[in-house]
């Protein structure tokens, strides 16, 4: 590593509720050709019309295609809700909108979108369920982004809470976890507690994912920076000092 890279929101890794599109770039020409052929099969007001225009709009949105990604999911919303209710899948539609939105900088939009796909999964499937904690967490990074320091954190205890309680606690999902909410505590100032948060997510994902996987490094960098920060803060040294102390601990200590 040759230098600590300062957390930004990129680094607060969120995740989606439903796809079950390919995520390779090299799956996203194909994926759409696939998908906008089913369209054309397919009644515009059945659910599995709501499910292509979904899966379309997590295609358009990896491609970056924002503006169409935002308006298939919008679209999905609208049919799910008329065919399926409040249910689930309606939650999933939202849930992706609010990413676009977020994707997009209207975070008072994401904001919505996330607190409306909350309150359909606490009604529709309940509190313990990896899909709350995965609304729950994206709601966090979008009031961190806001300032709402406090709220955000809630929300990542919140979904630390649901995660550990049905997939344990050691999980990607929980690493996720705790990865967002050392990043904000962190930030909040409470450097120690936000180290040692990041050092769990640390473990968990080296144990789960494959050597080089970006979200390790993520959390590595996030890692390596507030450490950088606790050592100028306790020893009152420059930052190259601090740097020479950490090489020390890692490697020698």
């Amino acid at each position: 590593m040759d230098e600590a890279v300062e957390p930004s929101e990129q680094m607060l890794t969120d995740v989606n509720i439903h796809s079950i599109v390919p995520q390779l770039p090299s799956h996203h020409a194909r994926a759409k050709e696939v998908l906008e052929g089913l369209i054309k099969t397919l009644p515009e007001d059945h659910p599995a019309y709501g499910g292509v225009l979904n899966n379309l709009g997590v295609v358009l949105r990896a491609e970056a295609d924002y503006a169409r990604a935002k308006r298939a999911f919008e679209r999905a919303t609208v049919i799910w809700e008329a065919s399926l209710g409040k249910k689930y899948h309606l939650a999933a539609a939202v849930n992706n909108l609010g990413g676009v939105l977020r994707a997009q900088g209207d975070y008072t939009g994401a904001q919505k979108a996330f607190e409306r796909a909350i309150d359909i999964l606490e009604t529709s499937v309940g509190e313990q369920r990896p899909s709350l904690a995965a609304a729950v967490n994206n709601l966090g990074l979008v009031l961190q982004a806001q300032g709402d320091y406090d709220g955000a954190r809630q929300a990542f205890e919140r979904a630390l809470r649901i995660d550990e309680a049905v997939l344990g606690p050691v999980h990607t999902e929980v690493a996720t976890d705790l990865n967002n909410l050392g990043i904000l505590q962190a930030e909040m100032g409470k450097l120690d507690t936000g180290i040692l948060s990041l050092m769990r997510a640390l473990r968990m994902r080296m144990f789960f994912l494959p050597e080089g996987h970006p979200y390790i490094q993520n959390t590595w960098n996030a890692f390596i920076y507030y450490q950088l920060k606790k050592i100028i803060r306790d020893k009152g040294v420059s930052e190259e000092e601090a740097v020479k102390i950490l090489k020390r601990r890692l490697w020698i200590e």
